[in-house]
């Protein structure tokens, strides 16, 4: 995978599936209801990534483009290898932990890894 700048070393343990959501909202009336279906969509979709321990490095890049706050090309993997399809994503959070355990007990000792980190996409927009 790779997100901006950064090639992902270690993929997530968990993704959201990349598939475009039914777009319909509605409303009751006094006797009826009002649909409103814009079809099926990908844009707008949060993507959510899971990570139990992330390198040290990835996550540093991941950092660097979550908190420039810019719209970034995603190129997802699900099978190893880097797909062609991209899409233009905004990251809406990115958090992890020091890992500290396993005879590690301080942050100047800290694991060359971050636990629990946890990335969340927007798609804004697709490009093929």
């Amino acid at each position: 995978m790779v997100l901006g700048n950064t090639t992902f070393t270690q993929d997530p343990i968990s993704m959201t599936i990349l598939t475009p959501d039914v777009s319909i909202a509605w409303e009751r009336t006094y006797s009826n209801v009002a649909v409103f279906n814009w079809g099926s969509t990908i844009v707008g979709k949060e993507v959510a990534l899971d990570w139990n321990a992330m390198p040290i490095g990835q996550y540093e890049g991941i950092r660097t483009s979550y908190e420039a706050a810019t719209t970034v090309k995603f190129y997802p993997s699900t099978s190893g290898t880097v797909s062609t399809d991209a899409y233009n994503v905004r990251i809406l959070d990115f958090h992890g932990q020091y890992l500290l355990g396993y005879g590690i007990t301080t942050l100047a000792t800290a694991a060359p890894f971050r636990g629990e980190s946890k990335l969340i996409l927007l798609i804004e927009s697709t490009t093929t």
